[in-house]
């Protein structure tokens, strides 16, 4: 396409090479507009909101370093909180076998669904830098349970599962979630609030008084409910 004094709809500069985006006739960008991170950002085209066709190709390097990345990660997380409860499991368990079992099993919850909640509250109620709010609580929560299970398995003299439970699934899962499931159910009192008054509560304009501009007499029957005591008082007046 020659450019005959065209110019890109965005800078309204008239370059010697013009992309031409969309159906319309005006939908013509130059190319430093079009490498700018806020044109690929569009969904709809600015002159006839029709929407982008886009081409898609992945940079499997980055791709790949990332899947290395969230792996690594998740492994190093999924050792650190799983070792403990597992080592005490095996080689420094109660003698009652139902309570073994019972708190493996909280512990394993905890480490993955209750995890998995706890995050999605995290997000839902902490808006900028959740990344770095969700890795700092990651090395502190990595921290205080290696920590607690060292003290417990050195003092000897101490039950190491309830000592275990009470300082890593008490303070570590369920204080944090305690404490979000609080403030997300503060955040979303107003919305229940509004809810159950708007399916539940009937306002009507209150009346402040009434005016009769005819002689003829109010016949009850054709007033709405609501207002027939009133009006019939008025009228015997």
């Amino acid at each position: 396409m020659e450019n005959n004094n065209v110019q890109c709809f965005l800078c309204h500069d008239t370059p010697d090479v013009l992309y031409k985006l969309c159906e319309c006739l005006e939908s013509n960008v130059c190319v430093e507009c079009y490498n700018n991170d806020n044109t690929q950002m569009m969904k709809r085209c600015a002159i006839c909101r029709r929407n982008f066709t886009y081409n898609n190709t992945r940079d499997y390097k980055e791709f790949i370093n990332i899947i290395i990345y969230i792996f690594i990660l998740f492994s190093s997380y999924l050792f650190i909180e799983l070792f403990p409860p597992l080592y005490i499991y095996y080689y420094d368990s109660n003698e009652s076998q139902t309570l073994n079992n019972i708190f493996l099993g909280t512990c394993i919850f905890f480490i993955t669904i209750g995890n998995v909640i706890l995050f999605d509250l995290i997000k839902n109620i902490i808006y900028e830098n959740t990344t770095k709010v969700l890795l700092s609580l990651y090395l502190f929560k990595s921290f205080f349970i290696l920590m607690i299970f060292f003290i417990t398995n050195y003092i000897k003299t101490i039950n190491t599962m309830i000592y275990y439970s009470m300082f890593c699934i008490g303070i570590v899962y369920g204080a944090p979630f305690l404490f979000f499931t609080i403030i997300k159910v503060c955040d979303k009192y107003e919305d229940l609030k509004k809810y159950v008054n708007k399916k539940s509560l009937i306002s009507k304009i209150e009346i402040k008084s009434f005016i009769f501009q005819t002689q003829q007499p109010i016949q009850p029957e054709k007033i709405e409910q609501d207002i027939i005591l009133p009006l019939q008082y008025l009228a015997n007046l």
